[in-house]
């Protein structure tokens, strides 16, 4: 997280208890930000939309996160920037960028708040997921679906365990059990399920509506540093798919495309780049911290610029005198001769005089 350049309406309390069906004056105000706004046509213009909106999420970054309330309130910024179908197709209204373009906007939105750049580019996976492993008109379907409805993507997918057991029944596939977590869990439009067929070694994926009686989120997601991912767990109770909309069959067979290999270094760069948004975040909230809110050093002369004119030992760009607190970068170049023998024992009061007589 950083300073914001740009001060956009916080997300406030208000806005934040409020239920999800309810439009709050905040939330409203959000959406107006772009609502006369022509959507980014290049990849700069896009990078330029996601900074606005890392600006808005990080006025009220940890009392969100605090609060540990499902994500709606955050969510409607990444809606209404036009954020959610940045990878969408152009002829649904989409912004038909890349992966390179994602790449970077997943790392920005991170610096505002982790949560939500994670919520975001687990959502991209989602989305561009039917082009790894769906048939073509399945592809197209989804697509359209997601990006002219701006709806965003949650997923109950974990390949590696039989969590979700599918059955099927006639031109259905019924799917029952229970994920541990599900990323995007209640402020998704969309959940991606994927099951076992029952058996088999089979593995099913099928989109489907969130908002339906045979999903219901635990809502015991509470874990430090990215509480707003709404990752909770979910049960699955006989939720049903027709054949057709299982990703990747044709008349109940599974059709392989090379591209199926790709999904796992895809959401591995995910996860790289909202990991790096967030250091990148961090270290630019420490360094406006210490120009800004620091203490003057306790033995100078109250000029935080200026070096010490006695007391502390120096070496290259940082004190190392352990009893007078943290290390301190030198302020204006490289720290003279004198400066750079502070042993292990050194404290601030022995005079520079004996530093220089250990050199």
């Amino acid at each position: 997280m950083r300073t914001p350049t740009t001060i956009g309406h916080p997300l406030t309390d208000t806005a934040l208890t409020e239920s999800a069906d309810t439009v709050t004056t905040s939330a409203a105000a959000l959406d107006d930000r772009w609502a006369d706004a022509a959507a980014p046509t290049t990849a700069q213009a896009w990078l330029d939309r996601a900074r606005e909106v890392s600006d808005i999420l990080i006025v009220d970054a940890v009392d969100r996160d605090r609060a540990n309330l499902a994500p709606h309130a955050e969510v409607r910024p990444l809606k209404a920037s036009g954020l959610v179908t940045l990878l969408g197709p152009v002829a649904s209204g989409g912004g038909g960028q890349t992966w390179e373009t994602a790449y970077q906007v997943i790392r920005i939105i991170p610096r505002g708040d982790g949560s939500i750049g994670q919520l975001l580019g687990d959502h991209y996976l989602r989305a561009w997921a039917a082009r790894l492993v769906a048939t073509d008109e399945q592809i197209a379907a989804i697509e359209d679906l997601y990006t002219t409805n701006n709806f965003l993507f949650g997923g109950a997918v974990n390949p590696r365990d039989s969590d979700l057991i599918v059955v099927e029944e006639g031109d259905e596939l019924v799917v029952t059990g229970r994920k541990s977590f599900s990323t995007g869990g209640q402020v998704a439009d969309l959940t991606v399920l994927e099951g076992m067929l029952a058996g088999t070694d089979t593995h099913i994926f099928a989109i489907v509506p969130t908002d339906q009686p045979g999903i219901r989120f635990g809502g015991d997601w509470d874990n430090l540093g990215q509480r707003l991912t709404e990752s909770g767990s979910v049960e699955i109770q006989g939720v049903r798919v027709p054949w057709a909309a299982a990703a990747g069959f044709v008349e109940k067979v599974f059709q392989p495309l090379i591209y199926n290999t790709l999904n796992v270094p895809a959401i591995q760069l995910v996860f790289t780049n909202f990991y790096l948004g967030i250091t990148q975040g961090a270290l630019e909230t420490a360094s406006a911290y210490t120009r800004t809110a620091t203490r003057a050093w306790p033995y100078g002369d109250g000029d935080r610029n200026a070096p010490p004119t006695s007391g502390t030992c120096w070496r290259g760009t940082a004190s190392c005198s352990p009893s007078s607190g943290p290390m301190r970068p030198w302020p204006t170049g490289p720290a003279p001769r004198s400066a750079r023998c502070c042993t292990r024992g050194a404290t601030t009061s022995r005079p520079a005089a004996a530093a220089r007589s250990r050199c």
